[in-house]
Formats: C-alpha cells, structure tokens, sequence
C-alpha cells in the first residue's frame, strides 16, 4: 500500500518539526556564555515554538470544521504515528547536523547555521508533497513552505546589517 498523508498528519509532523528545532536551539543555546549569541539561540527557539502553535491552531481549526479525517493504512507505522516522520528530518537528531556546535561560533556563524536548517526543512516539506493525498495538502505545505521561506529572508537581512 502507497503511503499518503492527510491534513491532519501533514500538520503533526510540520509541529513536530517545529518543536525539535525549539529544542534543538534551547540546548545549544546553554552551549554560549555570550549572553547576545546564547540569546540568538533563543530568539530562533522562540520562533519555532510561535510556529508550532500556528500550526496547531491551524490543525485545530482544521479539524474543527471538517472533522477527523479518516487514516487508512493503520498496519503502516508512520502512517498511524505520522509525526515520527518528522523526526527523518533536520533538527531530529545529532547525527544529522552537519558540525558539532561548540559554544564558540559567531553570530553570523548561527544564522548561516539557521538558514541552512530553514532550507533543509524546506527541501522535507517538498519532499512531503509527493505523500499528498490531494492537491489541499500541498497548498498546506506550501504556506508552511513560505513562512520557512520568510524566516530564511529575515534572518539573511540580519547577516547583511
């Protein structure tokens, strides 16, 4: 059996994704004595968690007026725990990221970090459409796909000042 994703599951693996960045940078954050770049770290946590719960109210007002769509493909893992899906993806686990962070990169070094992370998430939910059940799934993803987009924008204009 083909596996393809509803909404419903589209969003659980887009929050979980969300939420292992948060954590992803509340620890390295710890890493920096700097309070500035220890804080740049926080800030990108802080943006991750406000996305993860657009995301949820998203999914909730989803579910909301249409209901719990139906699952098929119960015997298939990912498709009964579609947010597992999210951790084949960036920030799940150490072994994915591409440098061991250290305590001691530059600001600019972080958002260059960052930016990276945003792309790769983004080449995922690309990834992720070709699991779409219909064409609504991939308009979600490309909404998320363009905010990740907005925040690799903002955070380049912060390299360049």
């Amino acid at each position: 059996m083909e596996t393809k994703f509803n909404v419903d599951q589209v969003l659980q693996i887009a929050e979980r994704i969300q939420h292992n960045g948060a954590d992803f940078y509340l620890k390295i954050s710890g890493l920096f004595y700097d309070k500035e770049r220890s804080g740049l770290c926080s800030e990108l946590a802080g943006w991750r968690i406000k996305q993860a719960k657009s995301l949820q109210g998203y999914r909730k007002r989803y579910l909301n007026k249409h209901g719990k769509p139906v699952v098929f493909g119960y015997g298939d893992y990912i498709m009964s725990h579609p947010s597992e899906m999210a951790d084949l993806a960036v920030f799940a686990h150490e072994h994915y990221h591409t440098k061991e962070i250290t305590g001691r990169e530059s600001w600019e070094e972080i958002l260059k970090d960052a930016i990276e992370k945003s792309k790769a998430a983004i080449v995922f939910y690309q990834g992720l459409k070709e699991f779409a059940i219909n064409t609504a799934i991939e308009d979600t993803l490309d909404k998320i796909i363009k905010q990740e987009s907005r925040h690799i924008n903002m955070l380049s204009a912060r390299i360049m000042v």
